[in-house]
């Protein structure tokens, strides 16, 4: 029976590669039980069985919600040692706060497509989510969201989401219009050294105002710059970090960016008409003052 069950839910859905945990499924079939029971004039209780929870049957009617169900319990617990394991210091500290209150599943949306945030923002707006609906219930439901690349996203997206889920989160507790994100845990994770929101015909001013850390719901925010919490010195180097081989590094030097230019690139003078020669060699730096100075060095030496 539970087979069929399974079966009929996963058509329901539209969603053939659901799997409905055991004790989803075991509900369901107690509750079907109990309807067919109630047809003789008896119940399960009758027969020293179980009763149903009859609350996980709206899970069941929610696509939204299913789909975001559909992870492999076994598989994740397989794999949780083995990623755990490979945590540094700090990250091991925000995964120890996290999994307090939380456990965390794979899969994701990209947070304009989950939230419906608009593409045309402004401090006032709000996310196009309606009270009772599927959106609704799958966000109410939720324990967790994990926002990476957050610096990308101008700080209004995340004014407008913390607005709609203190409504969303009212229906249920009325003290959740009080609290950051309607009291929902955020994880927001990024890089500001990589890319800021982008503006239209905007200047670096603008591009600044934009940035999350100009909202006023960031002095609620924990910050963490991403590193581990210990000892950096050369004579204290542990597993966490990657040591270069010796032959990969440049050791005596008198200008360090053109001898970074002249070992990349040792015949340089003899092959600057060689398209090849420039495709298959290249020199990466973290910024790009470095790159202009790197470039105008190699102008430099091509034209002496």
């Amino acid at each position: 029976m539970s087979e069929d069950i399974s079966y009929k839910i996963k058509e329901a859905l539209r969603l053939f590669s659901y799997e409905p945990l055991e004790m989803q499924l075991k509900n369901y079939t107690l509750i079907k039980l109990e309807k067919l029971l109630s047809n003789c004039s008896t119940t399960l209780s009758t027969f020293d069985l179980p009763t149903p929870e009859s609350s996980v049957i709206p899970h069941f009617q929610n696509r939204l919600l299913a789909e975001e169900l559909d992870y492999n319990v076994v598989q994740l617990e397989q794999q949780y040692p083995n990623l755990l394991s490979t945590l540094n210091v700090e990250q091991k500290e925000i995964h120890d706060a996290v999994v307090d209150s939380v456990m965390i599943n794979s899969g994701g949306r990209t947070a304009h497509s989950r939230f419906k945030i608009p593409l045309n923002i402004d401090g006032n707006s709000t996310c196009q989510i309606k009270q009772k609906t599927q959106l609704a219930e799958l966000i109410q439901t939720m324990a967790l969201i994990v926002w990476d690349e957050a610096p990308m996203n101008h700080r209004h997206c995340f004014e407008a989401l913390n607005r709609t889920l203190q409504d969303l989160m009212s229906s249920k507790d009325s003290s959740a219009k009080d609290k950051l994100f309607g009291g929902k845990t955020h994880i927001l994770a990024g890089d500001f050294r990589q890319i800021l929101p982008i503006i239209e015909n905007c200047t670096k001013s603008d591009t600044i105002d934009a940035c999350i850390t100009k909202s006023p719901l960031c002095v609620n925010f924990e910050m963490g710059d991403g590193s581990p919490n210990c000892d950096t010195t050369l004579n204290s180097l542990d597993e966490q970090w990657i040591k270069i081989p010796s032959d990969l590094l440049l050791s005596n030097y008198d200008d360090l960016f053109k001898s970074i230019i002249l070992a990349t690139y040792e015949d340089m003078c003899n092959q600057y008409r060689n398209i090849n020669y420039f495709k298959e060699r290249a020199i990466i730096a973290p910024t790009n003052d470095a790159i202009n100075i790197i470039n105008e060095q190699a102008l430099k030496l091509l034209s002496s």
